[in-house]
C-alpha cells in the first residue's frame, strides 16, 4: 500500500514519513479517526514504507523485494491483529481471508470484514489467546526487514485484555513498531492510551472522495460527486454504495414515508411484505439511508441549509413530509431507526421489524 493510494491526509503522511526518515519513529502509536477516514490503509502504507529498501521522500519505491511482499500483505515482518470469532482462534488462522479482503478493499469496515467471514450475528473480538500470540511474535527477531511491525485493527475490541500487552507496548524489543487503530478513543483502556502516541485522522473532503472514486473505482464524475456528497467524509461508506443504490434507496425511502404518512395500514402491510423479501444487506442499507435522510431534514428544519447533503428532489420532498414534526419527533425517529439497524444485524424477523417500525413512523408523522 502506498501513501499515494490514500486521498488527502497530507499532514499525517508527512509526519509519519519524517519520523521514519529521521530514524526515530515512536515505538507505539494509536491511529484514531472516524470510520472511513483511511486509518487502516494509512497503517498499511506506514508499515510498507518502514521496511522499504529504497525509501523516497514521499513514498515507498514499490520496486524492492520488501515493497512487493508488503503490497501483497505477505511480508513476514508485518503482523496483523484483528477481530475474529471462534474458541482458541487467533488472527493468523484467518490470514488468507484477511489478505483477500485487503486486496479487494483496504478501506473495509469492521462489519464488512465480519460479513466476509460469514460471521452472521457473531461479534468479533481480540481475545486472550490473540494477545498471548502477539507477545510471542513480538519477542521474535525480524526475518528480513529493518522493523517488525504490528498492526492492531479495531483496537477497541481489546477491552480489558489490552492490559496483557502493556509491557510489550511500553518497552517493545528493538526495531519494533506497534500501530493500534481505533475509531473511538474513549473505548481504549487508559493504560494502553497513555503508552501510545496519538495520530489523529480526519474525515475526507468531498472532492477527495470524488477524485478517488473517479480515478480508482472508475465511477463517472457525476456518480462520484453524488456519493461523496452523501457519504459525509466516510470513504468506506462511499465505496460500499453505487450511484444506482443511492438513487434506489432515495426513492424507496420517500415512497415508504409517503405510505406511512397516508395512514393506510393495508398499504403499509403490502409494502412490508414486499420489502421483507429483499436481502438483509439491502435492508440495512435502506435503514442507513433512512437515518441519513432524517438527519438531513433536521438540518433543514433548523435552517442550516449550507450543511444539508440532499439532492434537489429530496430537499423539496422532505420539508413537506416532516412539516408538522417537532424536534422531539426527529429524536424519536432517530432512536427507532438506530434500534432497527441494531436488530437487523442480529437477524431479527424483517417482516415484524419493518411493520412495527412503519406503524411507529406513521404515528410520528401524523402527531
Amino acid at each position: 500500500m502506498l501513501f499515494a493510494d490514500i486521498p488527502g491526509q497530507k499532514m499525517v503522511k508527512q509526519q509519519l514519513i519524517k519520523r521514519l526518515r529521521a530514524g526515530n519513529p515512536p515505538h507505539a502509536q494509536l491511529f484514531i479517526g472516524p470510520e472511513g477516514c483511511g486509518s487502516l490503509p494509512m497503517a498499511l502504507a506506514y508499515a510498507q514504507y518502514a521496511n522499504c529498501l529504497n525509501q523516497g521522500e514521499t513514498d515507498s519505491c514499490m520496486q524492492c523485494n520488501s515493497c512487493m511482499k508488503a503490497s501483497k500483505f505477505v511480508h513476514p515482518d508485518i503482523n496483523f491483529t484483528f477481530p475474529i470469532f471462534g474458541a482458541k482462534a487467533v488472527s493468523t488462522d484467518f490470514y488468507s481471508e484477511w489478505r483477500e479482503a485487503l486486496l479487494s478493499n483496504p478501506f473495509q469496515t469492521e462489519n464488512e470484514w465480519m460479513q466476509s467471514l460469514n460471521a452472521e450475528n457473531k461479534q468479533g473480538n481480540i481475545t486472550k489467546d490473540e494477545c498471548q500470540e502477539f507477545i510471542r511474535k513480538a519477542n521474535l527477531k525480524a526475518f528480513e526487514g529493518k522493523y517488525k511491525v504490528f498492526i492492531i485493527w479495531a483496537a477497541e475490541k481489546l477491552k480489558k485484555e489490552g492490559n496483557r500487552l502493556l509491557k510489550t507496548i511500553e518497552e517493545p524489543p528493538p526495531n519494533t513498531l506497534i500501530v493500534l487503530i481505533a475509531e473511538e478513543e474513549e473505548k481504549i483502556l487508559q493504560t494502553v492510551l497513555s503508552r501510545t502516541q496519538l495520530v489523529k485522522l480526519s474525515p475526507f473532503q468531498d472532492e477527495e472522495i470524488a477524485a478517488y472514486l473517479t480515478q480508482v473505482k472508475q465511477f463517472s464524475a457525476e456518480e462520484s460527486k453524488q456519493l461523496a456528497f452523501i457519504s459525509d467524509g466516510n470513504l468506506s461508506k462511499a465505496i460500499q454504495m453505487s450511484g444506482a443504490a443511492v438513487n434506489q434507496n432515495s426513492e424507496a425511502v420517500m415512497q415508504w414515508l409517503s405510505i406511512c404518512k397516508s395512514q393506510n395500514v393495508i398499504q403499509i402491510n403490502n409494502w412490508v411484505v414486499d420489502f421483507a423479501k429483499s436481502g438483509r444487506e439491502n435492508q440495512k442499507s435502506f435503514l442507513e439511508y433512512s437515518l441519513h435522510f432524517l438527519r438531513q431534514n433536521l438540518l433543514l428544519k433548523v435552517g442550516t441549509m449550507e450543511l444539508v447533503r440532499l439532492t434537489e428532489r429530496e430537499k423539496e420532498y422532505g420539508p413537506a413530509i416532516f412539516q408538522t414534526m417537532h424536534m422531539d419527533g426527529f429524536e424519536r425517529l432517530s432512536d427507532l431507526f438506530n434500534k432497527a439497524y441494531f436488530y437487523m444485524e442480529r437477524n431479527v424477523n424483517a417482516k415484524l421489524l419493518f411493520f412495527n417500525l412503519s406503524i411507529q413512523l406513521m404515528n410520528q408523522l401524523n402527531r
